[in-house]
């Protein structure tokens, strides 16, 4: 912003919820997360992980539903940093991309 640097931009993290109903029986839900690190003076890392759900209520008592996470199939998030004389990396496992498909009955 203007070569102002702004600590609060350092480490953020976002998330998103959309819901779109386009029928009484259906709904969409979509969900994102976005993470910005500063790994060093003006380095950052940004990860984005997307997730959706699709609803199908054909009566009141049963609800069929399907669940995708991690669309992007993000695996790990890692990064490495270097200075003069050393380096530095990091690696974390993230989960993988899942399907869930569910079927509820009601009372």
């Amino acid at each position: 912003m203007n070569d102002i640097y702004a600590s609060w931009l350092g480490n953020m993290e976002n998330e998103l919820l959309l819901n779109i109903m386009p029928h009484k029986k259906w709904e969409w839900h979509i969900s994102g997360e976005h993470y910005r690190n500063e790994l060093s003076s003006h380095q950052f890392k940004n990860v984005f992980l997307l997730d959706t759900k699709l609803i199908f209520k054909p009566n009141k008592r049963l609800e069929l539903s399907a669940s995708l996470s991690n669309i992007f199939n993000q695996r790990t998030y890692n990064y490495t940093t270097y200075n003069q004389l050393t380096s530095f990396e990091s690696q974390r496992w993230l989960r993988g991309r899942e399907l869930l498909i569910s079927i509820s009955l009601r009372k």
